[in-house]
């Protein structure tokens, strides 16, 4: 059985020939996922991003946990310190932390004492999420529609 989300049709030959697969079973469904609502919105001047976002989560999602996706891992660690400054409790994670680092800010994540985590666009964190805020948009819907889905998916 080979199972994944999101191959395209080259990759699902490419996978289906090294396996040596002659006589398989193929399912795909559709990318619409009827349990989440995308929503978007005018990205603000990046003086007012962290207050806007703080603003969006208090009106949509308060007190609920969050993934927030930006480009680099430096727009990262940047956007968590403003949302803490505007009383949001984040963190940011990416590639450039060492495994015990990572580990505490999902163990963190996920005993409630941080609201928010803000992570690159390359990692799939594995985890469960009541939003997803991307800062800027995939370059193709396609990449953007996985990183939406993705924390819910992984859960």
């Amino acid at each position: 059985m080979a199972l994944t989300a999101t191959a395209e049709p080259a990759v699902v030959g490419d996978i289906t020939g090294k396996l040596g697969l002659r006589e398989h079973l193929l399912v795909r469904t559709s990318v619409n996922r009827p349990n989440l609502r995308y929503t978007v919105l005018p990205k603000p001047p990046n003086t007012r991003l962290s207050a806007a976002i703080k603003q969006w989560i208090d009106n949509n999602h308060p007190g609920q946990p969050g993934i927030i996706y930006c480009l680099s891992r430096k727009s990262c660690e940047e956007l968590s310190e403003k949302l803490c400054r505007d009383g949001i409790r984040a963190q940011f994670y990416h590639a450039g932390m060492v495994q015990d680092e990572k580990d505490v800010v999902l163990n963190n994540w996920q005993r409630g004492t941080l609201q928010v985590i803000v992570a690159t666009v390359s990692l799939s964190l594995q985890c469960m999420s009541m939003f997803v805020i991307k800062i800027t948009l995939a370059d193709r819907f396609r990449h953007g529609h996985r990183q939406g889905e993705r924390p819910i998916r992984h859960s």
